[in-house]
């Protein structure tokens, strides 16, 4: 899979599983919730990116999304506006 699709995939998987913060003003998942999301529906890492935090930092260096730290849950979140 290209990787510009991969991108789309998972831009999909966040929007699409995450929930509405209106601390943030915008949807909101955290990280291990998006990466059993992403093994449920069977999508690789690619080669380029061998890790789901390495295709995070990719996707807050190409604007797709927003990385932050939720005290609640204790755990990393990616923020889609």
């Amino acid at each position: 899979m290209d990787l510009q699709d991969y991108f789309g995939v998972v831009a999909r998987v966040i929007k699409n599983g995450s929930t509405f913060s209106q601390a943030k003003d915008a949807w909101a998942i955290s990280v291990p919730h998006l990466n059993t999301i992403l093994q449920q529906k069977q999508v690789n890492l690619p080669p380029e990116l061998p890790s789901i935090e390495d295709v995070l930092e990719e996707g807050v260096c190409r604007g797709l999304w927003e990385m932050d730290y939720d005290t609640e849950l204790g755990t990393d979140i990616v923020v889609f506006r």
